[in-house]
């Protein structure tokens, strides 16, 4: 009977089994064992086996890693395409407008508005003393109404969401 030119794959595998099987250098193949490629303790058909599957997804282009990018590019590149649509979408129906546009039309309504609440704060001082014949400090009156405006100022949607920004006197 001839001996086989094939190595018992069953055998317990070594690095430099399996470079001589696949004739490559054994450094190649400690560079692999060292990734975690290979199962310790495994035999050499096992190696074998998980060293070709590397070279065939290597041949492939599909790398564990390259798989994940290639999902999250993609996932990246439909979310901008999406909120590129939506965005289209709302300028095609009139529902977006400039933001300058919204500023100079607002701007000059909210300066009266704070003007006229910076002043309540004298007429209400002069009108409880003239009715009640007492002294209002007009200084303490105004803070509070400038507090509110700046309260109303720094507001932002996210605090009514989360129900923070609210008087707790209310």
């Amino acid at each position: 009977m001839t001996e086989s030119k094939w190595p018992d794959l069953g055998k317990p595998a070594t690095q430099a089994d399996l470079a001589r099987l696949v004739k490559v250098a054994r450094s190649t193949i400690h560079g692999h064992h060292d990734s975690g490629l290979f199962a310790e303790g495994g035999d050499l058909g096992d190696w074998l086996l998980s060293y070709i599957e590397k070279l065939r997804t290597e041949a492939a282009g599909r790398t564990a890693d390259s798989d994940e990018e290639m999902r999250l590019a993609k996932l990246r590149e439909m979310n901008v395409k999406a909120q590129k649509g939506e965005l289209e979408i709302a300028q095609m129906e009139k529902q977006l407008v400039d933001r300058q546009v919204v500023y100079d039309e607002l701007y000059p309504a909210l300066l009266h508005m704070k003007t006229t609440l910076e002043a309540a704060g004298g007429r209400i001082a002069t009108a409880l003393s003239a009715q009640y014949g007492i002294t209002i400090n007009q200084r303490l009156l105004d803070n509070e109404f400038r507090t509110a405006l700046h309260v109303i100022a720094d507001y932002t949607p996210a605090e009514r969401e989360s129900g923070e920004g609210r008087s707790s006197e209310h």
